[in-house]
């Protein structure tokens, strides 16, 4: 069992059907041999292959198997990994709630453990790992919000990876060498989640700082299934700060081991972004004309390679941005027609995807409220409880006039909760009445916000003066940009990308290419300047 354990674990990363394999084999000895503890971690085992695969239903069936064993033998260790397993499937299912209910399950039993042995390894690791996952889903949170509430969803999650971060150094100290390799592997991972997070907080030095270090773990801990995931995300952040040439040779570097590593899934979405930095790098100010060609038939052959592998691997979310990237490069070359059928693939895609979205926000929305609603009414109850206990303690020493008074307080008090117990239950009501109302009027309301948008109405600046005074010229989506962000100087550059049909790189190339035209450098918040100054320039003040 123990072999085939280790060659499961060798093969979770490279092939998931001999990992399977080698996982199916250990469960059926240990259901033949009646180890239940070896039969849970195999069926936990092979619920990670079905994460892998995508198939989060099975994932949940088979941890939920795992938990029952797991409970019935008291084997808090097998119940935290089952919870860990969990919530990862809840995540992806896009249940935030439950998912988050689940890790924060599994770091009271393996905090409860380490009371009693603060020493212990195997639950160090776990510990790392729950909260390394709470992090990672407060990140999802943050990526999937706007505004304010999306940077506060990053910072939850960079403080709660950082606190990871010690737990896994005990680990690299260890004297067992599987020990060793988990903290260094666990750490690599944190370092690289946190490199993105700061990426996408636009914190660019953090973030190469982060995916740099992370590379050196990857590298040191001959972890190699990380390392083309660092040269993505430093091709990323090379894009962002314009340094085309850098982010090109990274995403080809990272397109080549993903290759070899036959990990197609990611080798689509390194197409897809490697098309878009060749765009950008075309539409710069300093390309030449025939360099500028060249540029656009690059991005057009890794974009049509990239699309074709997300429909390969039924990869939706990949396949609409490069069908935006490919739109773009279309629209540039002049081919009218293709621009318009991957704007139309593009519009598709992104309906289907956002109403999920909107379903699943709703459902994470009302399983919240419900979830606050229950911890309310234990602490009344709790309250009430204590309360009583206290009238009770009082009674034994006091006289029975005292008695009376206590008796008549207890009763105004028991009208009083039975008053507010009555509000509350009307007040949760009305709540789930108003969320049924919204669930039903949602998809109406988005058809409603698309149709609103009336395109001659947001040239609401004088584009004139504008160009006279950065001595610059904006195109259609630049001027759309600088509109839409005049009319709501808060939204988030993924709302913009969406009405203006762009790619995130793409809209967020077109906000860099104003700042500076504008000279906008030095504050925090960017977009806000801008309109400020666009605003006074329209209207010469």
């Amino acid at each position: 069992m123990e072999l085939a354990y280790k060659l499961g674990v060798h093969f979770h990363y490279l092939n998931l059907d001999s990992a399977q394999h080698y996982f199916g084999s250990m469960l059926a000895i240990a259901q033949k041999k009646g180890d239940l503890k070896k039969e849970s971690l195999a069926m936990s085992s092979l619920g990670i292959i079905d994460l892998g695969r995508g198939d989060f239903e099975m994932a949940l069936k088979k941890n939920l198997k795992s938990l029952e064993i797991s409970s019935g033998i008291n084997d808090a260790y097998g119940v935290a990994r089952a919870n860990i397993n969990l919530g990862i499937a809840n995540m992806n299912m896009g249940r935030y709630q439950t998912s988050m209910g689940y890790f924060i399950q599994s770091v009271k039993i393996t905090e409860a453990k380490l009371s009693k042995n603060p020493e212990n390894e195997a639950d160090l690791l776990s510990l790392s790992r729950s909260y390394g996952n709470i992090g990672n889903l407060h990140a999802y949170l943050g990526e999937n919000g706007s505004g304010e509430a999306s940077r506060v969803e990053y910072e939850k999650a960079i403080a709660i990876l950082k606190k990871s971060i010690p737990l896994k150094d005990k680990l690299i100290s260890s004297t067992d060498p599987s020990m060793q390799s988990a903290g260094g592997k666990d750490k690599s991972i944190t370092y690289s989640n946190l490199g993105e997070i700061y990426y996408l907080l636009q914190e660019y030095d953090s973030a190469m700082k982060y995916t740099d270090a992370a590379m050196a773990l990857y590298k040191e801990f001959d972890y190699p299934t990380g390392i083309p995931f660092c040269l993505s995300n430093l091709g990323k952040i090379n894009a962002a700060k314009e340094y085309y040439g850098k982010s090109i040779a990274n995403f080809k570097e990272a397109i080549e081991t993903f290759d070899k590593l036959g990990f197609s899934a990611q080798l689509g979405e390194s197409y897809g972004s490697l098309a878009s930095v060749y765009r950008d790098y075309a539409n710069t100010e300093t390309t030449t004309k025939n360099n500028k060609t060249t540029y656009l038939k690059e991005a057009l052959f890794f974009g049509l390679k990239g699309y074709a592998l997300s429909i390969e691997n039924t990869s939706v979310s990949t396949q609409k941005n490069i069908a935006l990237t490919l739109k773009e490069i279309y629209e540039i070359l002049g081919n009218e027609k293709e621009a318009l059928k991957f704007a139309n693939i593009y519009m598709a895609v992104n309906d289907s995807l956002f109403s999920n979205n909107k379903i699943r926000a709703l459902e994470d929305l009302e399983a919240k409220y419900q979830n606050e609603l229950n911890q309310s009414k234990l602490e009344r109850q709790t309250l009430e409880l204590e309360k009583k206990a206290l009238i009770i303690a009082k009674k034994e020493k006091e006289n029975m006039l005292w008695i009376c008074a206590f008796i008549a307080i207890l009763l105004l008090a028991a009208i009083v909760v039975r008053q507010k117990y009555a509000k509350s239950i009307q007040e949760r009501e009305a709540h789930i009445n108003e969320i049924n109302l919204l669930k039903q009027r949602v998809m109406a309301k988005i058809i409603a916000e698309k149709r609103a948008i009336n395109e001659d109405s947001l040239i609401m600046l004088d584009k004139a003066k504008i160009e006279a005074t950065i001595d610059g010229n904006l195109n259609e989506t630049d001027w759309k940009i600088l509109n839409l962000c005049y009319q709501n100087p808060v939204i988030s550059n993924k709302e913009l990308a969406d009405q203006v049909l762009r790619s995130l790189d793409g809209t967020s190339s077109s906000l860099r290419k104003m700042y500076r035209l504008f000279d906008i450098q030095g504050v925090k918040n960017k977009k806000v300047a801008l309109v400020m100054l666009a605003t006074k320039i329209s209207n010469d003040i």
